[in-house]
């Protein structure tokens, strides 16, 4: 049996590899039309994502933290080893379970993964998988609520704003920049 060789071979192909398109950050400039007629790429949203993952952290744990202290406290108590007390705190146990996967939902679905200016308006793409998009053509508006700095929350400053069209109105965190501040646009105009 003859020992195997090692045989490489290289294949060239035609033209050169197309280079990533680089994520608008707030220091940068619009991105520019990608080959193709795609339209701009998708804005990652890094900070909003970061901030609100990092809300629903310390939420579960402010809320797990509280639960051990109610925990440690019927313990203790002169009936806490009753049937009655161990069934209160298993359903106590239970409310901070839902409670906690509620606000932690709640948390997430606030800032959206990426958000993209498509033909048909604005879209924007949650954490969680869903999809929802701003129309242009009537009243787009954009409105920044709130500006937070940057601290341990999120590495960048993070801006609550509101979007609205055709009536329906959505609040969302997103990194500083990312969605310029406009008044609604008018089919008129």
């Amino acid at each position: 049996m003859e020992p195997s060789r090692d045989r490489r071979v290289r294949i060239a192909r035609p033209g050169a590899p197309a280079e990533p398109h680089p994520v608008r950050g707030p220091a940068s400039p619009p991105p520019e039309e990608v080959p193709g007629g795609t339209g701009p790429p998708p804005i990652i949203n890094r900070a909003g994502t970061q901030r609100a993952r990092r809300l629903a952290l310390t939420y579960l744990l402010g809320l797990a933290a509280i639960f051990g202290l109610f925990w440690g406290l019927s313990r203790g108590s002169s009936v806490g080893g009753t049937a009655g007390a161990t069934s209160d705190l298993a359903l106590f146990g239970e409310l901070a379970v839902a409670i906690g996967a509620i606000g932690a939902f709640l948390s997430l679905i606030s800032a959206p993964a990426t958000i993209e200016r498509a033909p048909e308006g604005l879209v924007v793409h949650g954490l969680l998988g869903y999809r929802r998009t701003f129309g242009e053509e009537v009243g787009l508006s954009i409105r920044v609520l709130r500006r937070y700095p940057a601290g341990w929350f999120s590495a960048e400053p993070v801006e609550s704003v509101e979007i609205a069209s055709r009536g329906v109105r959505r609040t969302y965190l997103v990194e500083a920049g990312l969605l310029p501040e406009q008044r609604p646009t008018s089919a008129r105009d």
